[in-house]
């Protein structure tokens, strides 16, 4: 096929496709839970058809978030203790064996005197004084 004048090459269609179906492949990768853009340039650099095969071979995380979050945890459920069944934290009544739970009172964190901080937020609080201190004593110099 002889290409017209003012039509762009051959390889501009190539680059175009290609560029093309690299967005395609990040825009999958990110309906499946994935970082878009690096999928994006992962396609764009190796190849959007391989890299289309290794994003159907890898697991979907959106469904695998989906599950999870129907599974019973720490965070969302705690033990009936007259069944030994998961059972939401909120819920007053097993609803396996009809006992009656009593509500779990979440601890208060643990603060450092009665300044009202965690020991994290004080040991944050010193790292970045000293860090502060280091650059003002690197600008002396």
């Amino acid at each position: 096929m002889k290409w017209l004048p003012g039509r762009p090459s051959k390889d501009m269609d190539i680059i175009l496709f290609w560029f093309l179906f690299a967005i395609a492949v990040g825009i999958w990768a990110n309906n499946r839970g994935r970082n878009g853009f690096a999928w994006f340039l992962l396609a764009a650099i190796i190849s959007p058809i391989l890299a289309a095969v290794f994003l159907a071979a890898s697991s979907n995380l959106k469904e695998a978030e989906a599950r999870s979050a129907e599974r019973p945890s720490p965070a969302t459920h705690v033990v009936c203790p007259d069944c030994a069944e998961f059972v939401r934290k909120e819920a007053r009544v097993c609803k396996h064996c009809g006992c009656r739970l009593t509500p779990v009172a979440q601890a208060a964190p643990e603060t450092v005197g009665n300044t009202g901080l965690t020991p994290r937020q004080i040991t944050g609080i010193i790292l970045a004084l000293l860090l502060a201190y280091a650059v003002y004593e690197s600008a002396q110099i």
